[in-house]
């Protein structure tokens, strides 16, 4: 009878040893762990990454909404906003700019010009003294915002004006009606 027989068969010896009291791992054993985390990682990152992506769009439209949201504020309400304007002028296409919206506020004659320039990307905003907006806006004044890729002014239906701010699939549009 040869060694292993005998381990076998004789209960009170204690060398021998089973395969549930052994410790560690068999080398199949990893490779088959690995593999299934492996194929649990390759299902699970795709996903973490469209969920990452979209909330940093989600966060980057929020963003650009409040911001837009804060310029027409601006532009449209208050003393130097467009509702309190005694006359405006739309502009196209001139002195390195595709749009601005000029209008004249103010009183007691000190009146000022505002105008809001984009060039196809930022808004910008300049204030001059003065009130005749026979000529357009010399240049460009001060960036306002960037990452406009959409600003249409409306005045067809004076003295109602609409103005609207986008960028990709976020649109804000508001409507003025100039109280003189």
């Amino acid at each position: 009878m040869n060694l292993w027989q005998k381990q076998r068969s004789s209960s009170t010896d204690t060398t021998a040893c089973s395969r549930g009291e052994q410790a560690g791992f068999t080398l199949i054993e990893v490779l088959v762990a690995s593999a299934v985390i492996a194929l649990i990682m390759v299902s699970v990152v795709p996903l973490l990454v469209a969920s990452q992506r979209a909330l940093e769009t989600a966060v980057d439209q929020g963003s650009f909404l409040v911001r837009a949201q804060k310029l027409l504020s601006q532009m449209i309400d208050g003393k130097e906003g467009l509702i309190s304007a005694k006359d405006y002028a739309v502009y196209s296409e001139q002195n390195g700019y595709r749009l601005a919206l000029s209008y004249v506020v103010g009183g007691g004659g000190s009146d000022s010009i505002i105008s809001y320039q984009w060039d196809g990307n930022t808004l910008y905003r300049s204030v001059s003294a003065g009130n005749n907006l026979a000529q357009p806006p010399g240049g460009v004044g001060t960036p306002v915002f960037g990452g406009v890729t959409h600003f249409v002014v409306d005045d067809s239906d004076a003295p109602t004006i609409s103005v609207e701010i986008g960028s990709g699939e976020i649109l804000l549009q508001t409507k003025v009606t100039l109280r003189n």
